[in-house]
Formats: C-alpha cells, structure tokens, sequence
C-alpha cells in the first residue's frame, strides 16, 4: 500500500482516537509529541494489517497506584487485550531513576494482572529493525486469536 493510503488512514483513526477522548487522553493525543508512535503504526502496524481496526490510542486503564494509567496502543479483540508500549532509550533507561524503574515494573505487573499482555518495543527497533517487531506482534496475536495479518489467515490456538 502506498504512503498516500497510509496518511489518509492515519489521519482519519486519530480523528476518530481525538473525537472519542476528553481530559488526559485528548492532552496526549494532541499535545503530545508522537513521532515514536506514529513511526510504529508505519513500519509495524500499517504493514501488518492495512488498518487500525481494534487499536486504540491512548487507552485510559484503571491503575491501583496512580488511579489511572495511558497505554499507548492497547490492541483489543477478545479475548486478547495488548498493551503496546513504544519506549525511548532517554526515558526509560538513560534518565531512570530507581522509583521511575520501580513504577515501570508496578505498571506492567497491574496490567497483566488485569489480562493485558504487555509488549514493550525500543523506539531503535521500530525504527530500525522493525520486522522483529511485526514478528513479536503475530507470534502474540496468532497464538490467542484467528485474524487476518496482511494478506495471510493466522490460526495458531
């Protein structure tokens, strides 16, 4: 598929992610710099499915130790949840501290405690090897679900 279908799709599922929010969700969706994310739904997400079906942007999820928690891609079609995390080096590692560490743990445990599975991606990967992650992604949602990833039928349960 072309760049052009890839832009015209994109901006219509963000206007779509952008009508449906309020509060924080709208904040991180306008406000926010999202080039880590808008990178993995080109080199990822576009190439594996030509579509945004089930995905959403910045899920609001309930949290036990914050009250509320931002997923940047939660991918839903029961019975499998993901939680699609794109993570800068500067962010998570380089500038953690130990309570940021701590918090990141806490975070993933909570959500996989509530059902979610939880892929954390570098932002080198998807920007460099991004096919790697295109494989993550189809081992995960092939072995829970039957879909359709490009042109190819998965049944993996």
């Amino acid at each position: 598929m072309s760049d052009t279908a890839f832009e015209k799709a994109l901006e219509q599922y963000m206007t779509q992610q952008i009508a449906q929010s309020t509060g924080e969700r709208l904040r991180r969706l306008t406000n926010v710099n999202r080039y880590a994310e808008t990178l993995f739904l080109k080199n990822v997400w576009w190439p594996m499915f030509g579509n945004f079906d089930h995905l959403e942007a910045e899920l609001e999820v309930p949290d036990l130790v914050r009250g509320y928690r931002y997923l940047d891609f939660a991918y839903i079609l029961p019975p499998l949840r993901i939680d699609i995390e794109i993570e800068g080096f500067g962010n998570h590692a380089k500038h953690a501290d130990r309570g940021k560490f701590e918090d990141d743990h806490l975070r993933a445990a909570f959500l996989q405690a509530g059902g979610w599975e939880v892929v954390r991606i570098s932002h080198d990967t998807v920007k460099e090897r991004p096919h790697l992650v295109r494989q993550v992604l189809t081992l995960m949602i092939g072995k829970w679900s039957t879909v359709t990833v490009g042109t190819r039928r998965m049944t993996w349960t």
